[in-house]
């Protein structure tokens, strides 16, 4: 017997099954090797990982279990494909499910799950050291690219089981455009891997040039925001496009359409072309202490259209960007992050100007939130009519809270200037007369 007879030769025959000696050694050479590929990566390469990103017991347990399982079905995968011991499990029509596709789902279900805690744990220890870095609290924040793991496996299956229905079509330009499950799910995808990818960027990437440049909190606030408007810009059109929309079709709508609102939407266009003019200018940015209208309070977020400013008595404003382009808008922490303010005092004439000058900076420089340098300054700057009028100037970085700070400099000028007799006059006015007139007569 030749060894192409002998590798023919039944040894298995159960109803429409028929195992060859072909098959079996195939199927064993197949589990061979994918055994021998699976035990180097559990017990060779996920020690390596599970040391170098420092996991836990419990995630090591439960992504050991994990690639367990992916291998198992993965085995038993490759030996059905390749000995062709495929059982049939259920016929419906045309339509055949055999025990490989079984396998295949369960491989793909499995891969999914343990890519997804790999990334996971990778992207939640960076964005922890990222934190501990800048010294916030521990973070764990990896959940970011689950979506696109079970998304892409959504879409494996569904084309595995065949079921890429037409969920309806129309005509566009001529041509037939149909909406199938498959292209819906693809659109998905683009948007969950452009959001992982801005995650990554932002977050991870970026951050490392941030802080070895030292650039400032409101130039990345803006940095993001401009990639992030870029970023999902690119993936929408990329997602119309998977859904067999021709983007020309939508331009051409587009700006007829853009024609007939525009007039009514021109402050909110006017709004939204501010805000991107903020982004790229960055005369305001997050974090920065802006003065408009009377009313004092920090950026918290530049939106497309609008900003959010949190005032002193912490509440939000919601401010339209086009009156931070176009108002008067005071930004008292844009080149520096400290300021200078005034305090302004009178005391009598009789009062030794020098006491009053130590005192006056005596208690500047005794607050907490007063810089030493720049340092304190005392000025006399005016003889008015009732008192020697002194003018105190500090600076401080605590810019929000610079009204608590005035008023806690003040009860300390009051306290010193009581125990030193210094007096703060009252408006007084002397009046001289120079011929008294005569007092008529009363009459009873």
């Amino acid at each position: 017997m030749t060894i192409p007879e002998f590798l023919q030769t039944d040894i298995l025959r159960f109803g429409d099954l028929v195992v060859t000696v072909g098959d079996a050694v195939a199927g064993g050479l197949t589990f061979i090797a994918i055994f021998l590929a699976g035990y180097w990566l559990i017990v060779r390469v996920l020690p390596r990982f599970f040391k170098q990103s420092r996991i836990d017991a419990a995630d090591r347990r439960r992504i050991r279990l994990s690639a367990l399982m992916a291998l198992f079905f993965l085995i038993a995968l490759a030996v059905m494909r390749s000995s062709g011991i495929n059982p049939e499990l259920w016929r419906v029509g045309e339509r055949v499910l055999r025990l490989s596709l079984v396998a295949e789902v369960l491989f793909i279900l499995q891969l999914a799950r343990l890519l997804d805690t790999i990334i996971e744990l990778v992207l939640a220890r960076k964005y922890s050291r990222r934190h501990r870095e800048d010294g916030l609290a521990p973070a764990r924040n990896a959940s970011v690219a689950r979506p696109l793991l079970y998304t892409l496996a959504v879409l494996l299956l569904m084309q595995q089981l065949g079921l890429n229905y037409t969920l309806f079509a129309f005509k566009s330009g001529g041509d037939v455009v149909d909406f199938k499950l498959s292209k819906i799910i693809v659109a998905v995808a683009v948007v969950f891997g452009a959001r992982l990818f801005y995650w990554v960027l932002t977050q991870l990437a970026l951050h490392t040039y941030y802080r070895r440049h030292r650039i400032n909190e409101g130039s990345r606030y803006a940095a993001n925001r401009l990639l992030a408007y870029f970023i999902y810009t690119v993936a929408g059109l990329m997602a119309i496009e998977m859904l067999g929309v021709h983007l020309t079709v939508i331009w051409g709508g587009a700006a007829a359409l853009l024609v007939g609102i525009g007039l009514g939407l021109q402050q909110t266009f006017n709004d939204l072309i501010c805000g991107i003019i903020l982004l790229f200018e960055r005369t305001v940015e997050v974090g920065d202490v802006v003065e408009m209208d009377g009313m004092v309070g920090s950026v918290r977020q530049i939106g497309l259209r609008t900003s959010l400013v949190e005032t002193r008595d912490n509440v939000t404003v919601i401010v339209p960007n086009s009156m931070l382009i176009t108002e008067k808008v005071i930004n008292w922490s844009h080149f520096d992050d400290k300021a200078r303010y005034k305090l302004q005092v009178g005391v009598a004439y009789n009062s030794n100007p020098q006491l009053v000058k130590q005192l006056l900076l005596e208690a500047v420089s005794n607050h907490d939130t007063v810089l030493a340098h720049p340092a304190p300054l005392v000025r006399l700057v005016n003889f008015g009519e009732s008192s020697l009028d002194f003018e105190a100037l500090f600076w401080t970085k605590d810019l929000l809270e610079i009204e608590n700070i005035r008023s806690d400099i003040r009860f300390e000028i009051e306290r010193l200037f009581r125990e030193n007799n210094i007096v703060i006059p009252y408006p007084q006015r002397d009046v001289w007369v120079k011929e008294m007139p005569p007092i008529p007569p009363y009459d009873k």
